[in-house]
């Protein structure tokens, strides 16, 4: 059965979408490593062929957003899209960790960096690169633009539609933790704080209406203007 609207497929601890273009489908982000196979059992349910995949968005290189990189481009033949900024780190297959923003956090980064320090993924060289600020969609069946977000880390990016639809990654995540205990959609990890700021900023300027994250259920604008609001009300008042 063909899909209209952005279908959402939880890969392991991360969010991938596919989403409906003019002439097949644009999956954003891959996943957890080793989980591949839930993406082709949703697309088996959804009678989707991985050939109808016409172009694969990294919104980042952290390795729970790529790790079915490898097996859903052999299966679709897909070209892959990264902002320049990370294209090196991806095609030189280095895995990178970034720092915590809470005091758990950062001690979680800590351990992770030294970690990845023994680690490598394969490399691969992005077909398509998004230069500076953002760049149009249209050739790849989608009316929209990518849009650099950084903050999450460097080369963020953000796929904001004309509809309304904002794929936001890691910019604002909505996962239980964050709304239990952080109540705030700010990102657990972030290399730039001050940059996830801009960039909450240029998404709320945008045409976003609903936010899709790379962890967590999708939710509307309204939740990160008020979360914004009240972040700088806290600062004002110190």
């Amino acid at each position: 059965m063909p899909v209209y609207s952005p279908l959402c497929l939880s890969l392991g601890t991360a969010n991938a979408y596919l989403v409906p273009a003019q002439t097949g489908y644009v999956l954003i982000d891959t996943g957890d490593p080793g989980l591949t196979f839930l993406l082709f059992r949703a697309l088996q349910r959804h009678q989707i062929s991985p050939r109808e995949i016409k172009l694969i968005i990294l919104t980042h290189i952290h390795f729970d957003h790529i790790g079915g990189l490898w097996q859903v481009q052999a299966a679709s033949g897909a070209p892959v899209m990264v902002h320049e900024i990370e294209a090196a780190d991806l095609a030189a297959g280095r895995v990178i960790i970034p720092a915590g923003t809470y005091p758990i956090t950062r001690r979680l980064s800590r351990l992770g960096q030294w970690i990845a320090g023994f680690c490598r993924f394969p490399g691969y060289r992005a077909e398509h690169l998004v230069r500076g600020a953002e760049q149009a969609l249209h050739e790849f069946g989608l009316v929209g633009r990518i849009v650099h977000t950084p903050g999450h880390s460097p080369g963020s990016t953000s796929i904001i539609l004309d509809n309304g639809d904002a794929f936001v990654s890691d910019l604002c995540p909505n996962t239980w933790y964050n709304r239990r205990f952080l109540h705030s959609h700010f990102p657990p990890y972030a290399d730039d704080v001050a940059a996830v700021f801009r960039s909450w900023a240029r998404l709320l300027d945008s045409p976003a209406r609903m936010l899709y994250p790379g962890h967590g259920p999708a939710y509307r604008v309204e939740e990160l203007r008020e979360d914004k609001a009240w972040r700088e009300q806290q600062k004002a008042r110190r």
